[in-house]
Parts: structure tokens; C-alpha cells; sequence
């Protein structure tokens, strides 16, 4: 347990650090990374206005091994008409992200992944896992039926749409729905956090042998 809590850390460290400088990554012809990927997928458009409205598409398009659970726009016009107004404003960019960091998973899973993982690690850090099953050939994610699609061929990492937007326990979604003055603070900004996702990225996490060091 450590060694996986260790790994946790080492690479939310790893993708706080190489946030800090972009540079133009050069891709072979014919492959596209998770960005890429779903920005060509015409029912995750919404999903994609989202990750330019939070800074992250640099994030998404260079960090290695991670897995992007992408909401379809079906699931975001699920949401309250209040809360589809303010997810995307600015003073609610905090939440926007703790919502966003627990739809990516730290490993890049596969098709076999799909019979049973669980407690994949997030993101979002400890106690914010996901856990996949498959019963009767029917995928489940965090027990819902909202699979829809994975995708392998993204270069760094596997794309799976998915039609409902996954919430992170203790989170309030309501909250969304609120002006901001009325939406109660809990421990105020954690700059960390906001720092994980705002500067452009550097170089992907496997650079750092992340890997190497729980082997």
C-alpha cells in the first residue's frame, strides 16, 4: 500500500513540476495524443471547451500513461441549467478542477483493464479512486452503467467516454448552482491545486522514471 500511495505522490510531485514551461512536442505522422484524440470525437466537444476553460489541454496532450475518463456532451446537458451556467466561470475554476483531476486515472488502461480494476488511483489523490467491473459483458464504473467507448491509440495514454460526469465523494455539486458569495468556503484556496492544472506543461511524467522507482 505504500509503494502504491508512493507512486500516487511521485507523480502528482512530478506533474505539479513540469508545469512550469511549455515546448513544442513533435508527434509522428498519422498518431494523436488523448487532446487530440477526443477533440475529433464531435460528442466531446463540450468536454473539450471545458479543458481550454481550465487551462489543462497541454496537461492532457503531453503527460504520459494516464487514463482520460471524458464525459459526453449528453452528460453535461444532464447537468442542473444552473450549474451548466457556472462551471465555467472563473471564481469557480477551483471546483471545475477537483472535478476534472478525478476523471484521470494514473495508469494507461487496456481493454482486459476493463474486467475488473479497482481503487485506480486518480488525480485527485488518496481516497478519490475509481473502480471499473464488468458483469455480463456490461461495464461499470464506480458501480453506474456510463461506459460507453475506450480508445488504445492515443500515444500517451487511453480515452474513455463515458456518458455521465463522475463526482468525487464529499463533493457538492449543488454547489455549482450558486453564485459564489452564497457557496460556502472550506479552507480556502488550495494553491497546489491550482497550480497543478494552470501552467503549461514541460515534459511528460515518465521522463522521471516514475515507473523505474516502485519496480
Amino acid at each position: 500500500m505504500f509503494r502504491i500511495q508512493s507512486y500516487a505522490t511521485i507523480v502528482a510531485a512530478s506533474f505539479l513540476a513540469i508545469l512550469t514551461l511549455s515546448v513544442p512536442v513533435a508527434a509522428q505522422e498519422g498518431e494523436r495524443n488523448i487532446f487530440e484524440v477526443l477533440r475529433q470525437e464531435d460528442d466531446l466537444s463540450t468536454f473539450e471547451d471545458i479543458i481550454n476553460t481550465a487551462k489543462i489541454k497541454d496537461s492532457v496532450a503531453v503527460t504520459e500513461d494516464i487514463t482520460v475518463l471524458a464525459p459526453t456532451n449528453e452528460a453535461f446537458e444532464a447537468l442542473p441549467d444552473e450549474v451548466k451556467v457556472n462551471i465555467l466561470k472563473e471564481e469557480n475554476i477551483n471546483q471545475l478542477l477537483e472535478v476534472l483531476r478525478y476523471h484521470i486515472i494514473l495508469e494507461p488502461l487496456t481493454q482486459d483493464d476493463l474486467e475488473s480494476s479497482e481503487n485506480l488511483l486518480t488525480l485527485l489523490g488518496a481516497g478519490q479512486d475509481v473502480d471499473i467491473t464488468t458483469t455480463d459483458e456490461v461495464v461499470s464504473i464506480n458501480e453506474e452503467n456510463i461506459y460507453e467507448s475506450i480508445d488504445e491509440s492515443p500515444t500517451n495514454g487511453t480515452l474513455i467516454k463515458v456518458n455521465q460526469i463522475l463526482i468525487p465523494e464529499g463533493f457538492d455539486v449543488e454547489s455549482l448552482g450558486k453564485d459564489i458569495e452564497e457557496t460556502p468556503r472550506t479552507g480556502g484556496v488550495n494553491i497546489a491545486s491550482s497550480l497543478l492544472f494552470v501552467l503549461p506543461i514541460l515534459v511528460s511524467a515518465s521522463v522521471f522514471g516514475i515507473k523505474e522507482i516502485i519496480e
